[in-house]
C-alpha cells in the first residue's frame, strides 16, 4: 500500500485526454525532463505531463509543478485509477482536476485571418521574420542550402522532395516526397517533422481536403520518426495542435511579433522549424486560402 504523502493537480488538460486514461490502469514512462513527463499507454498512445507556466500541447496535461523530472524515472509503470497518477513516493497527481481544454483547430476564430488580405501581411511578417537569426542546422538553413551539418547531396536530395511537395500542394494526387523528409533533421522531434506540422496547420485551416489527405499519407510512415515525433504528427493528422504553435493563428494580429517570438524559442530549432512549414505552405497555397 502507497500512503498519499501530498496531492497534485493539473491546472488544464487536453479534452482527448479523459477517454484515453478512462481505458488505463496503468501508465509506464517513456521519458521524462524538466518541463515534461511522457507516458506510453497500452495502446501505444503517448500522453505527457507539463510544468507550470507550459503551453497545453495535445494529450496532456499541465500541472501546477515545477519540475516533473523529481518524480518519474524512464521505463518504470506507474499506476493510474479514475484520471489519478499514484507514484511510489507517496505523491497523487490528478490529471483531470483543471480546466478542460480544446486542443482541435477546428475553424479561424480570428477574423482577421480570414482576410486574404490581411493574411498576405501575416506572410509577409513571417517572411520577414524568418531571417533574423536563425537556428543552426535547421529547416531555413536546409531550404536555402546554407547548412553545414548535411552533405551536399544529402541537401539536393531534400530539396527534390520539397520540389514534389510544391507539386502536390499546388495539384492533386500524392506526393512521394514525405517519405524523404519524415523523420529527416536534428532534435527530439526532427527539423522536417517539425516543418510538416507546420504545412499540416495551415491545410488544417484554409485546404480541409488537402489536410485529409496528407494526413491518410503520414500515418504508414510515422515509424521512420522519433516516437515524440510521431505522436506530434499523428495528433496533427486529429487536427490537434499544441496551444503555443497554434497562436500563431489566434492571437491577435497586433501582437504577432511577440507570438512568433514565443514559437521560435521553443526547442533548437522546432518552432522556428515550424513557421517554415507555415511560411512553405502560406506561399505555395497563395491565392488558395480561403
Amino acid at each position: 500500500m502507497v500512503f498519499i504523502m501530498y496531492c497534485i493537480h493539473s491546472l488544464q488538460f487536453c479534452s482527448s485526454l479523459p477517454d484515453i486514461l478512462a481505458k488505463e490502469s496503468q501508465l509506464i514512462v517513456h521519458s521524462t525532463f524538466s518541463r515534461a513527463c511522457n507516458f506510453i499507454t497500452s495502446e501505444n498512445v503517448i500522453v505527457t505531463l507539463l510544468k507550470d507556466n507550459t503551453p497545453l500541447a495535445p494529450r496532456s496535461a499541465v500541472l501546477a509543478c515545477s519540475d516533473l523530472g523529481l518524480f518519474f524515472q524512464p521505463n518504470i509503470q506507474v499506476s493510474l485509477i479514475n484520471g489519478k497518477i499514484i507514484t511510489s513516493h507517496g505523491v497523487l497527481i490528478d490529471l483531470l482536476a483543471g480546466k478542460n481544454t480544446e486542443t482541435i483547430i477546428n475553424s479561424i476564430e480570428n477574423k482577421y485571418l480570414s482576410s486574404p488580405s490581411n493574411l498576405t501581411r501575416l506572410v509577409n511578417i513571417i517572411g520577414d521574420f524568418l531571417v533574423k537569426s536563425p537556428p543552426s542546422g535547421g529547416m531555413h538553413d536546409i531550404l536555402n542550402g546554407q547548412s553545414d551539418f548535411y552533405p551536399t547531396k544529402t541537401i539536393e536530395r531534400i530539396h527534390s522532395a520539397l520540389d514534389d511537395f510544391t507539386l502536390w500542394l499546388k495539384n492533386d494526387g500524392n506526393t512521394s516526397s514525405l517519405a524523404q523528409l519524415v523523420g529527416f533533421g536534428i532534435g527530439l522531434t526532427p527539423s522536417a517533422d517539425d516543418f510538416i506540422l507546420g504545412v499540416m496547420m495551415v491545410l488544417d485551416l484554409y485546404h480541409k481536403q488537402k489536410h485529409h489527405a496528407l494526413s491518410l499519407q503520414l500515418y504508414p510512415l510515422l515509424a521512420r520518426t522519433t516516437d515524440i515525433s510521431a505522436a506530434m504528427l499523428s495528433n496533427a493528422c486529429s487536427s490537434r495542435y499544441s496551444l503555443l504553435f497554434s497562436s500563431l493563428f489566434t492571437s491577435p494580429i497586433n501582437n504577432i511579433e511577440i507570438t512568433l517570438k514565443q514559437i521560435a524559442a521553443h526547442g533548437h530549432s522546432s518552432g522556428h522549424d515550424m513557421l517554415c512549414g507555415v511560411y512553405f505552405a502560406l506561399t505555395r497555397l497563395e491565392g488558395n486560402w480561403i
